[in-house]
């Protein structure tokens, strides 16, 4: 048994005890040792606040790690492991097979361990893949794992995995955001130009690629000075560099020989992020 003794400088000492009844000279006894345990308490509780501090962590960053020992395919987790798989009931046994029970059917291939070529010096393979939660819900997690090595057999896997359900859905906003904003731009009747802080071509956008002075790919990446001519190309700089410096927008015209006869334009320039214009060309 264990027990905190009271020492004479008034100090506290953990210690184990082991007792057993004997014989000695046709007497009954009681054999005792005591042992001071002070130090394996103090690193038992070291270990203890080392745990907490690393469970606290993970559930911060939203992840866990574990370890599948390929002898037996037994799962170890840590302890954050059922809160980020919304696991609450404790009967519930954490396996390998239920895990892959819980992974959308999409991305179930991506458990096939088979398929990773680990080595003792291959660095983490990272997957994204989707998991349906308990309430109906689909988050999105990165699993990172490794190979565990003995005498150079592979023994165990282990790694974690990171809940970036956040991320996912901020990349699919953003991408349904481009779509929208792509498909604004192409029913433009307008020729729409994005240039830098110089009145170079960065990109360009037309419902009538046609209706370019020359073909796209001849004027992006060039100046403004590159196509058109100088009196042309200085106007269009200057009202470019009002706009940017006065950070308001700008509306003028200017005219130019295109595609054999003499055409007018109108352009509206707005400055665009920081070092950036958008030109809007109307014929």
């Amino acid at each position: 048994m264990e027990a905190t003794l009271k020492l004479k400088s008034g100090d506290s000492c953990q210690v184990m005890m082991w007792g057993e009844l004997i014989e000695l000279a046709g007497e009954p006894c009681m054999m005792a040792e005591v042992i001071d345990i002070n130090e394996r308490k103090k690193a038992e509780r070291q270990l203890r606040e080392r745990e907490a501090e690393l469970n606290e962590a993970q559930v911060l960053a939203k992840m866990a790690s574990w370890r599948i020992d390929l002898t037996n395919y037994q799962l170890t987790v840590s302890e954050n492991y059922r809160n980020l798989f919304g696991v609450g009931d404790e009967t519930v046994e954490l396996t390998h097979d239920y895990f892959v029970s819980r992974v959308h059917p999409d991305d179930v291939h991506l458990m096939d361990l088979q398929q990773y070529q680990f080595t003792p010096e291959s660095a983490p393979f990272n997957k994204d893949y989707r998991i349906l939660m308990p309430d109906g819900s689909i988050k999105w997690f990165q699993n990172s794992m490794v190979g565990e090595f003995i005498e150079g057999k592979l023994v165990a896997l282990k790694g974690s995995n990171i809940d970036i359900t956040d991320k996912k859905n901020q990349e699919q906003e953003i991408r349904l955001q481009n779509q929208k904003l792509n498909a604004i731009l192409n029913a433009l009747p307008d020729k729409l130009f994005i240039h830098d802080a110089e009145g170079n071509f960065l990109e360009a956008y037309t419902t009538d690629p046609g209706g370019f002075i020359v073909p796209m790919e001849k004027f992006i990446g060039k100046n403004l000075r590159d196509i058109f001519p100088a009196e042309v190309a200085g106007l269009n700089l200057k009202y470019l560099n009002e706009a940017r410096g006065n950070n308001q927008i700008i509306t003028h015209e200017f005219s130019v020989d295109y595609k054999g006869r003499f055409s007018h334009f109108e352009v509206r320039v707005v400055p665009f992020m920081e070092d950036k214009v958008i030109r809007f060309v109307r014929d």
